[in-house]
């Protein structure tokens, strides 16, 4: 379990990728989405237009959902 943005962080750079059984409440969705970022084929990484329109869609996906109650 890494405790700091930076223990990630350095362990990306690094190479090692933490571990999905250690973040059980991050979806699949969002899991899936971080390694596809972590990838270290850069043909395989999301294009920044791709990340931005993820983090647009989720944003408007949890602006509708607080609006509905």
């Amino acid at each position: 379990y890494y405790s700091t943005e930076v223990a990630v962080i350095r362990c990306i750079c690094t190479g090692e990728k933490p571990r999905r059984l250690r973040y059980h409440a991050l979806s699949w969705k969002y899991w899936d989405f971080m390694e596809e970022c972590w990838s270290a084929a850069t043909q395989h990484r999301p294009s920044t237009d791709k990340v931005a329109q993820v983090i647009s869609d989720e944003f408007d996906s949890l602006s509708s959902s607080a609006n509905n109650f």
